[in-house]
C-alpha cells in the first residue's frame, strides 16, 4: 500500500468556507484532477463576496492568482486573474481610498509587488515595485496612518526565516522598514490582520513538523511606530474544526482569513493522482527548458 501511495498520491490543497463569527462546519471545495487552491482571501465588492486564491495547475511550475464568486455560502469556479512567469501566492487583497489593490507573495522574482485592479475582480495591473532584491513572503497588513503596518517573513535564509516590520505608505507607494520595540510572533504569517471584539488579530503558521502544520492565533496589545506587542490566544489544528464534507484525509491547515460575512481556510492532504508520473516528468521537462533558455 505504501508503494502504491508513493506512485499515486501527491500533496494538494482544498479551500473551505463558513459564515463569519460562528462555529458552523466549514464547507470544503476540493481540488480537481488538474488544479488545487490555497491561501484564500475573502472580500466584498458591490454586495458580492469573492474568494481569491493561489491556484496551482498540475502542468505548470508556478502558482497563479485566481478568483471565484461566493454564492449561497459556497465558493464558485475559479478564474485566473494574474499570471506571471514566476510563482505567485497569498493574494492579500485590500481597499485603499476607494481603489482595490493586492499585495501577493512574489518572492521568486525577489520583489515585493503592488497590483491595482483595473476592473475588479478580473483585471489587474502592476502598480508599483515596492522592494527589490528581497525574499519576503506572506504580507500581513493592518490599517495604519496613511497606509498599512505590514508584517512580512524574510526567507533569505529559509532555516532562519524571521518576521520584519514595515510601514506601507500608500500616498507615495513606498514600503519603509521600521524597528518597533516589543514582542511579537516571529514565524510565517498565515493570513492578514482582522478585527474581532474590538481587537486586531492575525494568524501565524507553524511549520516545525511539516509546512503549515497548524495555526497560532495572535492578538495585538499595542501597535505604533515605536511599539508592537502581541500575544498568542490559541492554536488551531485541522481536527479542531468541523466540516460538512470531510474526506477523512485532511492533515494540515496554514491559512485563515475573513471579512464580515465569511471565514475561509485551506486544508492540505494527499490526493490520488492517476497521472502523477506524467505530471512529474512534465515538470522535469519544463525545468529543463527553463534552464536551457537562460
Amino acid at each position: 500500500m505504501k508503494k502504491l501511495d508513493k506512485i499515486l498520491k501527491k500533496e494538494a490543497y482544498a479551500v473551505a468556507i463558513r459564515k463569519a463569527k460562528t462555529n458552523d462546519p466549514f464547507y470544503i471545495k476540493y481540488p480537481t484532477m488538474h488544479e488545487w487552491w490555497a491561501d484564500p482571501f475573502v472580500c466584498k465588492h458591490e454586495g458580492i463576496n469573492y474568494c481569491f486564491v493561489e491556484l496551482m495547475n498540475s502542468y505548470r511550475l508556478h502558482g497563479e492568482i485566481a478568483v471565484a464568486k461566493i454564492e449561497n455560502g459556497c465558493i464558485g469556479d475559479f478564474s485566473v486573474v494574474i499570471s506571471e512567469p514566476f510563482h505567485m501566492s497569498f493574494p492579500n487583497v485590500f481597499k485603499y481610498d476607494g481603489q482595490w489593490y493586492m499585495l501577493p507573495e512574489t518572492n521568486h522574482c525577489k520583489q515585493v509587488r503592488l497590483y491595482k485592479a483595473v476592473n475588479f475582480p478580473y483585471e489587474w495591473t502592476l502598480d508599483t515595485v515596492l522592494c527589490d532584491d528581497e525574499r519576503l513572503v506572506d504580507h500581513s497588513m493592518v490599517p495604519f496612518q496613511n497606509g498599512f503596518f505590514v508584517v512580512s517573513n524574510d526567507i533569505t535564509n529559509e532555516i532562519k526565516a524571521y518576521n520584519r516590520i514595515f510601514y506601507l505608505d500608500m500616498e507615495v507607494k513606498k514600503m519603509i522598514e521600521i524597528s518597533p520595540q516589543g514582542e511579537w510572533g516571529n514565524i510565517r504569517p498565515g493570513g492578514t490582520f482582522y478585527c474581532r471584539d474590538g481587537k486586531w488579530r492575525h494568524v501565524l503558521q507553524d511549520g516545525v513538523r511539516a509546512y503549515g502544520d497548524y495555526l497560532h492565533v495572535y492578538e495585538v496589545d499595542e501597535l505604533s511606530n515605536d511599539t508592537f506587542k502581541e500575544h498568542e490566544i490559541r492554536s488551531v489544528r485541522v481536527n479542531d474544526l468541523k466540516y460538512v464534507n470531510d474526506n477523512g484525509r485532511l492533515e494540515h491547515i496554514h491559512t485563515f482569513n475573513c471579512n464580515d460575512d465569511y471565514e475561509v481556510i485551506d486544508l492540505q492532504y494527499n490526493k490520488i493522482y492517476p497521472n502523477k508520473i506524467m505530471i512529474h516528468w512534465y515538470h522535469e521537462y519544463l525545468k529543463h527548458i527553463k534552464k536551457n533558455w537562460k
